[in-house]
């Protein structure tokens, strides 16, 4: 189909004469090309009305293809992809590609699971200029980039209509690839391509970045049909972009060590790239080339991850600002009406921004940073918005509950209750004003402080770690840590930077099956056969490297360049195979159903003394018997843990010599083997430390490097540290220690205030949590305020060179870092003062109620709760009302009946009695009790004690106290939650209360 918006709103359009083909999953079918193809047809017209009749509706028709016999899901699983190309009649050249654009393979998928016996398939094709892009491989793993985007360079977004075609996907444990893609656009389009892998990230960009635009400015497809030196064209745009990235970051005081240093070193390989291509010396350009590559594919991302680092930075800050700004208000304007409140925050929060806007580095490295403010604007409405409503409908829910229960709610919101102790913090820092100020310019100083002389530093570390083994050779070898197959890739980019001087070995193994499952590789002679496990294949250059021909025994060579057809046998398969010395180069044998030429035969005993620097064989390795030696050693660690670097580093078992038949590397590649390492033979000690020092920044595998007999482990460590931190202890200490002194006198100083807080029913962890909400305004104001103005007269004195030695860096893990420690240091001062006072406002040893000891099955409490005369009556209706509504409960934390409100006479007065029967929670406890509330008048007549006698009537003691406990504690919510009702509920209950007595009363007159 062919998508034309000028005729239709969606693909209609036939494209007969195109070519269809299905690309599995896997490149081929036992050798064999797994692709299928077909010609596009057009559908016959009277068909296509037939079709359009039937359906009713105007469907849309195309050019018909039949795919016959591809894989069913069932059977090889995976995906099938289904693309199709319309080709110039002439010239053979691409003209019409898949469209993988909005209206193409966004809206009809062209990549499917076959799942079924007939699977129709739409395929939207576009016209379009083909760009063939090369060497798509991960210069620090050698891996192939499978992942690719296309932008438009105009609007740097995926255009409307594009394409592309990717080389498949490689199998797992394999090492062939083919790094070759193809973009498709349309013509006149300048487009940049990225590429990476899900674990690399990108690390491939085509962009054409000029010095102009540092951006890039794209390829125009019409001029580039193919990208050639596309080595040197990535490693340009990924320089000339984090070039004018770190430019941009400098100028506010952002570097990063180990990038400058990894950018510096990319410049040096660029510039000899580009003198070995004036020259035409190839081989040397295009190493250098992928040297430049892989030093600069090591700082673009954290160049991307700094400036992203530092945008995500921002909303630390404004996120900062809403506290920031409410407490500003309180403290400066304090404004009695919520419009005022409302117009003082956001007159602060705008300042406050237009000064971070002008330090912070996020606003000036995005596009736009208008939408920054925007963004969280609205955020903050949405949350500020939320929390209205989740207010509203927990008073409804709660005026719901109560009408249907009559039950009032005793939970204290904790949003609401940090609210009132940061309003009563704040109003204690406006009555103290000089010791606010005095305080607050302290943490101000810290910050600053803090600010100028730390900073986040990032350097590049190489490790050597020597390993107790003699080196066979001064050269380096390369592998995967765990033995996996490398990219093949790895070979040909070594060869070409150092075979011209040195010699460069690669090594591959070949295993009939997985490395779990056991292996078997027939090798034939006449009516004789050998089952090897596995095959090795070698170069010719491994000779001058490992000197491994010493092991040919007489009569016997080892392989030549370009021979393929040949292989070297251990003695013991020679023997089984019956072919002696004197058979040597004309005897054959079959693997693979190939005919090789026996040239040699290998002493097992001497081939088994050989070891490359990493002290293992030369054999491949048997998985399946190292695996279990691992698993015994993981659990003897478990005893002995104590073990060298050296030793913890796991040394895997090989095949026997015997188990193993030696071929040429590149028919072994050619049959499916695999890349295992690569060897360099230098033979210059102070080459092979230099070569050691460049690979080591360039590559993310093992490297191994023999130095003079001593063998040595190398790799790259990234570190992270905080440079000029042991220099602001004594700072740090001293601002604690003020903030401390600060806090103890505030505590001493309010001494009456929390005695009175102690007397309204606050705990004494309420207590201390007003002063910890202090410090917290204190925190806040303090790393705002200070980071505002250590950033600007940081700025100033460094830009005027009136002050040298401030470490400046703008970017959020210094920034951030820096206001966490002050907060820190802050809130931890407030620990010991918020203790004392707790302490304060409980002066005994118990910090919490303990309800006294029960004489028998009764318990006597004399409740820490005093009312007046006028509410004594009206706080008893209340609990009847409270009691009332708890008698069907089944659930609930306790269930009631026979509840009694009464008069009753004291020894000063009269008083109320209010007496239930109450079953608590959990009920299968058994566990029951008869409650009597006393309200007792004193000697003052307006006051008035509340007793509580509880009798057990059923359950043990301990379930009975431990439930008894919780009961009480519910008690004391309800008369916290009394206090709080206004004037005119409590006149209310009184009331209702009168009318309740007054009709008992009846009641027992009429019985008597």
């Amino acid at each position: 189909m062919e998508f034309d918006p000028q005729e239709a709103t969606f693909p209609d359009k036939s494209v007969p004469g195109a070519v269809v083909l299905a690309r599995p999953r896997q490149k081929t079918c036992m050798g064999v090309r797994g692709q299928a193809f077909d010609i596009s047809s057009p559908i016959p017209p009277e068909e296509e009305k037939s079709q359009q009749k039937s359906r009713g509706i105007h469907k849309k028709r195309g050019g018909r293809y039949c795919l016959v016999g591809l894989p069913n899901v069932r059977a090889v699983g995976g995906d099938v992809t289904i693309e199709g190309y319309k080709l110039d009649e002439q010239t053979g050249a691409i003209y019409m590609a898949p469209d993988q654009g909005v209206n193409g393979a966004a809206a009809e998928p062209i990549t499917f699971a076959l799942n079924q016996p007939v699977k129709p398939a739409t395929v939207v094709l576009f016209h379009c200029r083909p760009m063939a892009i090369y060497d798509m491989i991960d210069q620090r793993f050698f891996e192939l980039l499978s992942e690719i985007y296309v932008y438009d360079s105009v609007s740097d977004s995926a255009p409307v209509e594009y394409g592309y075609a990717l080389p498949l996907p490689s199998k797992e444990l394999t090492s062939s690839y083919e790094p070759v893609a193809v973009v498709f656009a349309p013509p006149g389009m300048r487009v940049k391509v990225t590429m990476g892998a899900s674990l690399l990230g990108l690390q491939f960009l085509l962009i054409n970045a000029t010095d102009e635009a540092p951006t890039g400015i794209g390829y125009l497809v019409d001029a580039n049909p193919s990208l050639y030196a596309t080595p040197y064209r990535v490693a340009l745009d990924m320089w000339r972009l984090d070039e004018y990235r770190m430019r941009r970051l400098a100028e506010h005081g952002i570097e990063n060590d180990r990038v400058k240093n990894a950018h510096k070193r990319a410049s040096e390989e660029i510039a000899k790239a580009a003198s070995f291509l004036r020259a035409r010396e190839y081989d040397k350009f295009f190493s250098r080339a992928r040297s430049a590559w892989s030093k600069e594919s090591s700082a673009y991302p954290q160049v991307r991850s700094t400036e992203n680092d530092v945008i995500k930075g921002i909303i630390f800050y404004l996120a900062l600002l809403l506290p920031f700004a409410f407490f500003t208000e309180r403290l400066l304007i304090a404004a009695p009406t919520i419009t005022g409140q409302i117009a003082g925050d956001v007159a602060v929060f705008l300042v406050v921004f237009i000064i971070i806007a002008l330090v912070h580095p996020a606003f000036a490295i995005t596009f736009t940073p208008t939408i920054i403010l925007l963004a969280f604007i609205i955020l903050a409405l949405t949350v500020v918005v939320v929390g209205i409503i989740v207010q509203k409908f927990e008073e409804q829910m709660q005026a719901i509950r109560y009408q249907q229960t009559g039950v009032h709610s005793a939970d204290v919101g904790r949003l609401g209750a940090s609210a009132a102790a940061f309003n009563l913090g704040i109003s204690n820092m406006r009555r103290r004003k000089t010791r606010t100020l005095l305080t607050a310019t302290t943490l101000v100083l810290l910050t600053f402080t803090v600010l100028s002389f730390t900073s986040i530093v990032q350097r590049t570390r190489t490790t050597k770690l020597l390993l107790p083994r003699f080196a066979e050779y001064d050269g380096v070898m390369i592998r995967d840590l765990g033995w996996l197959p490398i990219g093949e890739a790895t070979e040909r980019i070594l060869s070409n930077e150092f075979g011209g001087e040195y010699s460069v070995a690669a090594r591959s193994w070949y295993y009939s099956g997985s490395p779990q499952e056991q292996s078997f590789i027939a090798v034939r002679r006449g009516g004789r056969a050998y089952n090897a496990t596995a095959l090795l294949g070698l170069m010719a250059g491994e000779t001058q490297i490992t000197g491994i021909d010493r092991t040919v025994r007489k009569g016997g060579r080892w392989f030549e360049p370009g021979e393929e057809d040949v292989c070297l046998l251990p003695d013991g398969v020679a023997s089984h195979l019956e072919i002696s010395s004197e058979q040597v180069g004309t005897a054959t044998v079959s693997i693979f159903g190939k005919e090789l030429r026996v040239i040699g035969i290998i002493d097992s005993s001497e081939f088994s003394k050989l070891t490359d620097l990493d002290g293992e064989p030369l054999t491949p390795v048997d998985f399946m018997v190292s695996q279990q030696q691992f698993g015994q050693q993981a659990e003897q660690q478990t005893v002995v843990r104590k073990r060298s670097k050296a030793e913890q580093r796991r040394e895997y078992i090989h095949l026997a010599p015997d188990q193993t038949v030696l071929v040429p590397y590149s028919f072994l590649l050619n049959m499916g083997g695999t890349l295992r390492s690569v060897a360099i033979g230098i033979g210059d000690p102070a080459v092979v430390d230099k070569v050691l020092d460049d690979l080591v920044q360039r590559i993310d595998l093992n490297i191994y490097g023999g130095v003079e007999g001593r063998t040595y482990m190398c790799s790259s460590i990234g570190t992270t540290g905080v440079s000029g931190m042991t220099d602001l202890i004594i700072p740090i200490l001293i601002a604690a220690a003020i903030v401390l002194n600060t806090m103890l006198g505030s505590v001493y100083e309010r001494v009456r205030e929390i005695y009175i807080y102690s007397s309204l029913g606050l705990a004494p962890t309420h207590v201390a949590a007003l002063f910890v909400a202090e410090a917290s305004v204190y925190a806040i104001l303090g790393a705002i305020v200070g980071y505002l103005l250590g950033q600007v007269t940081a700025r100033v004195l460094v830009q005027t060179n009136l002050v040298t030695g401030l470490n400046l860096n703008y970017s959020s893990l210094s920034a951030v870092l820096s206001t966490l420690i002050i907060m820190a240091t802050v809130l931890a001062s407030v620990i010991y003062p918020a203790r004392r006072a707790s302490d304060i406002a409980m002066p005994g040893i118990e910090r919490r109620w303990a309800m006294p000891e029960p004489e028998g099955d009764k318990i006597h409490i004399v409740l820490p709760f005093t009312v007046t005369g006028d509410q004594a009556l009206g706080v008893n209706m209340y609990l009847h009302e409270y009691f009332t509504a708890h008698t069907d409960y089944s659930l609930g934390q306790f269930s009631t009946d026979e509840i009694v409100l009464a008069r009753r006479d004291y020894d000063h007065g009269e008083g109320y009695t209010l007496e239930s029967m109450v079953w608590l929670a959990p009920y299968d406890l058994g566990v029951s009790e008869r409650l009597a509330i006393e309200t007792i008048p004193t000697e003052d007549a307006e006051i008035f004690e509340i007793h509580a006698d509880i009798l057990r009537v059923s359950g043990d003691d301990a379930s009975w106290l431990r439930v008894t406990r919780n009961f009480i504690n519910i008690l004391r919510k309800q008369y916290l939650l009394w206090r709080t009702f206004p004037a005119e509920q409590k006149e209310e209950y009184g009331q209702r209360a009168e009318e309740l007595l007054a009709e008992s009363s009846s009641q027992v007159q009429v019985e008597a």
